[in-house]
């Protein structure tokens, strides 16, 4: 089992809300990173792309429903 700390544990969850948010809401960016208490979007941006691979934006692009 891998051992991860508190706040990786917590940061990682944040980010999956943040994922089913951006597929299943029209909220604006900053509007989700306010929701989950990032201190700013650009932090909520970086920490997404960092655990992602890719920024919000192109997450909710991929994941648009035509």
């Amino acid at each position: 089992m891998i051992r991860q700390s508190v706040s990786s544990f917590i940061r990682t969850a944040k980010i999956e809300r943040a994922k089913t948010l951006l597929k299943t809401t029209v909220l604006p960016i900053h509007e989700i990173a306010d929701m989950l208490a990032f201190n700013t979007p650009n932090y909520f941006i970086q920490v997404f792309r960092d655990i992602t691979g890719m920024s919000p934006a192109q997450y909710r692009k991929k994941w648009k429903i035509e």
